[in-house]
């Protein structure tokens, strides 16, 4: 567990990407493809990003989402090769270009394998990946500024605790390392 401060969080939101032209998502991978790489000493690094929120389907620009309640989900899988960068600017700019090189951002990847309704293509799609669960980036981004209004403000976070997150016979195979990431009150955290 784990937060940076608001100034380091403001400095990854507006500087970033003006230099980089990366977004938080980008800086968030690059560290996470560093760390593990280092650790377990490889050169690939394989994780799932869950994007939770209302993000942009690649493709489906037409889509009417204003009458829908709740949050999306989206997982995607990613094989990213771990940067032989002398710096972070250098790393950040290799790990920015691999994950633009894929296509439709992964998003098809779970659509191809669980709901193509071909055994050879969903074959396929499952060999790509040996452990199918081990690591998870749940990246949820910013926080909402409150509403003005107050009659608007009938919901707000609660104090008390939501209770476990998963069920226990809930088991991830494989390393069971989830990083969630959010920026809430102007300060990037890490769960």
């Amino acid at each position: 567990r784990g937060a940076l401060s608001r100034e380091e969080t403001g400095f990854l939101l507006r500087t970033v990407p003006k230099f980089f032209h990366a977004d938080l998502l980008d800086v968030v991978v690059m560290a996470l493809v560093e760390a593990l790489g280092k650790w377990a000493g490889g050169k690939w690094v394989h994780f799932h990003v869950q994007d939770s929120g209302r993000r942009v389907i690649p493709g489906a620009d037409d889509l009417d989402l204003s009458r829908t309640v709740g949050n999306f989900l989206c997982r995607r899988h990613f094989v990213l090769e771990r940067p032989d960068a002398v710096n972070s600017g250098d790393a950040l700019r290799s790990i920015h270009t691999q994950l633009r090189r894929i296509p439709n951002k992964g998003f098809g990847y779970s659509l191809l394998r669980y709901c193509s309704g071909d055994d050879e293509i969903a074959r396929q799609m499952a060999s790509l990946f040996v452990q199918e669960q081990d690591l998870f980036l749940n990246y949820l981004g910013q926080e909402s500024k409150p509403p003005t209004n107050p009659a608007a403000g009938a919901f707000r976070p609660a104090r008390e605790s939501t209770g476990a997150r998963n069920h226990p016979k809930n088991k991830i195979t494989g390393l069971g390392l989830r990083c969630d990431v959010r920026v809430n009150g102007g300060c990037l955290g890490l769960n």
